[in-house]
């Protein structure tokens, strides 16, 4: 009996060790998870949470660069759930208020891009921060407040509106002209002169 009472511990000993081990290691791959934020400031219509694009339209409530978020994932959205098939959506929660956002990619407005690439340009490891560090303080202010205006640089004006829709603007790092969608009617160019500062045609107020 003592016989089978020791090969039975010796037996269940490693397993027990492997159980803790692994334990262990996923504690510490969730505690080493990186906290994202928003890379730029996201707009939503009230409501409609679950309907955000990607060409992210200038109207409605604002989501500001730096949110801390949390739940980043990928799927085909159906009616506020994930379905099967390739993604088309990516989703995340707002940790401040719980609020969980849906966000679709239109291909026609995005040649060339998926909903990974938006991924990786919507979210980011850096605090508001870190993400406006450098920048003059005009244009953080103008970050916060969700607009562009003159001599912003176009690190600045990224964050503020985010990457151009790239059916418009297809190469907007070497381009001086990005077209934003500010509702799915109005369209807005930014002009940036030779020093890649945000300008103006014409004469114009200092908000573009």
């Amino acid at each position: 009996m003592d016989n089978k009472v020791t090969l039975w511990r010796l037996t269940l000993f490693p397993i027990l060790i492997v159980m803790i081990m692994v334990s262990c290691a996923s504690v510490r791959a969730e505690t080493q998870v990186e906290q994202l934020y928003t890379a730029y400031n996201i707009w939503y219509e009230p409501g409609k949470e679950a309907n955000l694009w990607c060409i992210n339209y200038k109207t409605g409530m604002m989501i500001p660069a730096g949110t801390k978020v949390t739940n980043v994932a990928l799927g085909r959205a159906r009616k506020g759930k994930f379905s099967g098939g390739s993604p088309t959506s990516l989703s995340f929660i707002t940790i401040s208020d719980g609020k969980r956002y849906w966000v679709n990619i239109n291909k026609k407005f995005h040649p060339g891009k998926s909903i990974d690439d938006y991924k990786a340009m919507m979210f980011t490891n850096k605090t508001f921060e870190e993400l406006t560090n450098g920048l003059q303080k005009f244009e953080i202010e103008a970050i916060k407040k969700g607009v562009v205006v003159k001599r912003m640089s176009k690190e600045a004006v990224l964050i503020s509106y985010g990457p151009p829709p790239e059916h418009r603007t297809p190469n907007y790092r070497d381009s001086h002209s990005w077209i934003y969608w500010m509702n799915r009617f109005k369209s807005k160019e930014i002009y940036f002169d030779e020093n890649n500062k945000a300008a103006v045609r014409q004469k114009d107020p200092d908000e573009l």
